[in-house]
This record gives structure tokens, sequence and C-alpha cells, in this order.
């Protein structure tokens, strides 16, 4: 991932302090019955947490960095969800 540590820890605090892991959980399940792609939900996370990409930008970020990171966001919430036996 092309993105600074720094700014990865922003961003995932942002969404995180925005969003439970149930919450997203049921955010996923209804994307995906509306067919939505987990970039969408991620995306949308991502405008939702209010974080400004005015901070990674001029980094040299783009949206495909951007995109790598909040992905990797969203499957640490898949990993905190409980595993059903």
């Amino acid at each position: 991932m092309k993105m600074p540590p720094k700014q990865f820890q922003a961003i995932r605090a942002a969404i995180k302090g925005k969003f439970t892991t149930e919450a997203v959980s049921g955010y996923r399940e209804s994307y995906r019955k509306r067919s939505l792609s987990d970039v969408r939900l991620a995306w949308d996370l991502f405008w939702a947490s209010g974080y400004s990409t005015r901070n990674g930008y001029p980094l040299g970020l783009n949206d495909s960095h951007i995109t790598t990171a909040l992905l990797r966001i969203l499957a640490e919430f898949d990993k905190a969800m409980p595993q059903s036996k």
C-alpha cells in the first residue's frame, strides 16, 4: 500500500470512530441485496466518516491508493465479527 501509515491510521480512526462492526455488517448485507460492491460500501463509509481527501491527495495519493486502504479497513471489520458456529 502506497499510503503513509500515519494517513492510513487517520482514515481508520475516522471510520471506526463513526461505525460499529455490527453496523458495517448490516450495511454490507443491505448493499449485497442491492448488488452494490464492497468498494462502493468502503467509499460510502469513508465519505460518511467526514474524513477529508484534502489530507491525502497532496501526498500523491490517488483514488486507487485510497480504495486499497478502505478495503483493508473493511476487512478489519470482517475479522472483528464473531464467527457463527
